[in-house]
């Protein structure tokens, strides 16, 4: 907006000569070359500075998309690295089974009924 108020001169003069019927000289039309020249300046300027804040926020925005993109590469490949379990075969199984099974009668009465014979035996003390 305040660009725009340099051309305040300018339509000033061309409204005095369109309707009080003022003279133009050379003078009039130099300045008014001059103001137009430096309007288009201006604006060119400011054109180019946004289009390069522009680029240089794109060129910003593909460099974090980069760095999301890597990060959830690597999340991924550490997430399946530590997830993956080793499932036991058959016969590792039947070892763990058969390893907690009690191997006589006697260990049997140890685990089983000793306990149960304390617990009735307490009962009825």
């Amino acid at each position: 907006m305040t660009t725009y108020l340099v051309l305040q001169p300018l339509v000033g003069t061309l409204l005095a000569y369109l309707f009080l019927g003022e003279s133009l000289g050379w003078l009039q039309l130099v300045g008014g070359t001059g103001i137009l020249i430096g309007l288009a300046l201006v604006i060119y300027g400011r054109s180019r500075e946004i289009a390069l804040d522009a680029a240089d926020a794109h060129s910003k925005l593909d460099k974090l998309e980069h760095m999301l993109v890597n990060q959830h590469h690597d999340d991924v490949i550490e997430l399946t690295t530590t997830t993956t379990t080793t499932v036991p075969s058959v016969t590792e199984l039947d070892t763990i089974h058969d390893a907690s099974l009690p191997t006589s009668r006697s260990s049997v009465e140890k685990q089983v009924v000793e306990p149960l014979l304390g617990a009735s035996a307490e009962a009825e003390a």
